[in-house]
């Protein structure tokens, strides 16, 4: 099972401790949860209910192990203590979960990874306040345009996966409108949940996910250097640097998830430490002069890619070199049409060109 950073806090040995007991309960074969090519069999039991696909984000050790651990990386190194035990409550939940599930009670199931979202919301709200939330929000929302805009070859499914986040985001915005916060953030730890699946079963139906592992963890590496780079010479809002702060803990997860073999949830945190960098350098919301430096920098980043690759040609990263480009030039679209959100794209593109050089 994943294992917290270090410089998460305090909690973190609690939580430890739980997800290292429901490791051993999931591999001992209590919580029959298949997470290879035959992901939706659950032949043990009667057959569930419809809504069952999603009972995975409530039982899959991985999918929640990475949940907690990016709020856990928003939390930071001194949590207080109600956000503390909002955590503690809700990995309680998602354990009890598992053993609500081997007993075929799904309708049990879907309420109580309800609830454990709903605290792991709270924990940030107590903390971080709304901002929290809105960060959140954008992130998954600039997620979805990169769905939508085409780059979709990490994602299974990423037709349903940018419809059910268009779905949640727009549930979370309803209730931050409606003053609930708390529910907002429930729906963002979902939408996150669903990525995390989609990113997951990409790399478990036929890649190899070692390899997928080390390039996220290279990315998350990389996102944060770009982003330290970027804000170095700026004046940054305390906002920012949270979030800066943040991603340097998801890559560090991510790190610490590939050197224990954990690569499913190495994909997860590092991907997730690119998406939180970006949004320390454009937060509250982007810019005109922050496109103009990150296209900038994207440029600069595949270019010193392409002499890389001239240089010491490989197979495996000019295919990697390609999918940037085509990135960037999506991202340039999108920006033509006066979509800043295309900004995510030159992200991306600038993120992989930073792994090839090296």
């Amino acid at each position: 099972m994943y294992r917290s950073p270090k410089a998460s806090g305090g909690g973190s040995g609690f939580l430890m401790l739980l997800f290292l007991l429901w490791g051993a309960f999931y591999m001992a074969g209590c919580a029959d949860v298949a997470t290879g090519p035959e992901f939706d069999a659950f032949d043990d039991f009667e057959d569930p209910p419809t809504y069952v696909e999603d009972l995975d984000l409530t039982i899959d050790p991985d999918l929640v192990a990475s949940a907690m651990a990016e709020i856990e990386a928003e939390l930071g190194t001194n949590p207080s203590p109600e956000a503390q035990a909002e955590l503690q409550t809700a990995a309680s939940l998602f354990q009890s979960a598992q053993v609500e599930y081997t007993s075929g009670n799904y309708a049990r199931v879907e309420e109580l990874g309800e609830e454990a979202r709903m605290a792991l919301s709270r924990s940030v709200v107590r903390d971080r306040g709304s901002d929290g939330i809105e960060d959140r929000i954008a992130r998954v929302d600039y997620l979805r345009e990169r769905l939508q805009a085409g780059d979709t070859q990490d994602f299974d499914r990423p037709v349903e996966l940018s419809v059910r986040l268009g779905d949640l985001v727009a549930k979370a915005r309803t209730a931050q409108t409606e003053g609930n916060s708390v529910l907002a953030g429930a729906r963002m730890v979902e939408a996150g949940q669903h990525t995390d699946r989609s990113r997951g079963r990409r790399h478990d139906r036929g890649e190899a996910t070692e390899k997928a592992a080390r390039l996220a963890v290279a990315m998350g590496n990389n996102a944060v250097e770009l982003a330290v780079r970027l804000l170095g010479d700026r004046d940054v809002s305390e906002r920012q640097v949270h979030l800066l702060e943040t991603a340097k803990r998801l890559a560090a997860g991510a790190a610490e998830a590939l050197e224990n073999g954990e690569f499913r949830t190495a994909i997860m945190l590092g991907h997730k430490a690119v998406t939180t960098s970006l949004w320390a350098v454009i937060a509250p919301e982007v810019t005109e002069d922050e496109v103009r430096l990150i296209k900038k920098v994207a440029e600069e980043m595949l270019e010193a890619a392409r002499a890389s690759l001239e240089a010491n040609p490989n197979d495996a990263l000019q295919k990697l070199f390609n999918r940037a480009v085509h990135a960037y030039e999506v991202g340039v679209a999108k920006l033509e049409e006066g979509n800043l959100r295309g900004v995510s794209l030159l992200w991306n593109a600038a993120v992989v060109g930073a792994v090839i050089v090296g």
